[in-house]
């Protein structure tokens, strides 16, 4: 069970190629409707983070 559980987790969902996607403050975006033009993002993918800003 630990094992699924590890596979399952945030870890390794970023290990498969997924990303997070968050506002600022650190809030995950989970629809385009929050997003706004000029807004600044951070995404986070298995080995680190990196800036947007949504054009």
């Amino acid at each position: 069970m630990g094992g699924t559980l590890h596979v399952l987790g945030l870890d390794g969902t970023l290990r498969r190629g997924y990303s997070i996607t968050m506002k600022d403050g650190g809030k995950i975006i989970t629809a385009t409707a929050v997003v706004r033009p000029k807004m600044k993002i951070r995404t986070r993918v298995n080995d680190g983070e990196f800036g947007s800003e949504i054009l």
